[in-house]
């Protein structure tokens, strides 16, 4: 195509001018946009919106600008055209004319070229544009799906730890009533011993008045 390989004209002519390097590149080029991870802060749920719609937009602004460029080549390349067939006309008539008529058509393969190139630019953004937006589409629905993992992974760790703590209270609460039990069966054997003691003890016998002294006469 035009632009990737140089026209030879005959005798010896000058290459023909690649035609990327009279087109101006606006701010925002395709190179920049066609980046192979697009530049966006992620989110909980996914990229910004805003910088993805920011990204769509200026990809479109790069676009619209191609096809822009591409309907003026070919608006210039359809005004040559049909000057370059008045001009052939014209200089047929003449033997001298023959060979200018060879050289507009030299012209003419260059501006046709030029058609194509500018068509397969226009092509080239539009499916690069697709890709892009599939690229951005499919990494933004894999961080939701992780987004949705971590989150499904938290809320099973937080119910597997109250159900070990629902657990763990369970068996403390077990044998705290265990321990309130064997309490209360030791006091009970330790009444029961005491008692059977004292049982055992003899029985105190009363104690007889002490005789009274005779009081002096």
């Amino acid at each position: 195509m035009f632009g990737r390989s140089e026209v030879q004209t005959g005798g010896g002519g000058a290459p023909a001018p690649r035609a990327e390097q009279h087109r101006v590149q606006p701010p925002g080029t395709l190179d920049a946009l066609l980046a192979p991870r697009p530049p966006f802060r992620t989110a909980l749920r996914g990229y910004d919106r805003v910088q993805v719609d920011d990204h769509v937009a200026r990809f479109a602004a790069e676009l619209l600008a191609v096809r822009r460029a591409n309907d003026e080549l070919l608006a210039r390349y359809g005004a040559c055209s049909a000057e370059l067939e008045i001009s052939r006309r014209l200089l047929a008539c003449s033997p001298a004319g023959r060979e200018q008529v060879r050289t507009s058509e030299r012209v003419g393969e260059i501006l046709r070229l030029a058609a194509d190139e500018a068509a397969w630019l226009t092509e080239a953004g539009a499916d690069d544009g697709d890709r892009i937006r599939a690229v951005a589409r499919a990494e933004a629905d894999a961080l939701l799906r992780r987004a949705r993992q971590v989150k499904e992974d938290a809320l099973a760790d937080c119910e597997r730890m109250r159900a070990e703590a629902e657990q763990t209270r369970a068996a403390a609460a077990e044998q705290v009533a265990r321990a309130r039990a064997e309490v209360r069966r030791t006091a009970a054997r330790l009444d029961e011993a005491l008692v059977a003691l004292v049982g055992l003890l003899p029985e105190e016998q009363p104690a007889e008045p002490a005789e009274r002294a005779p009081l002096p006469g």
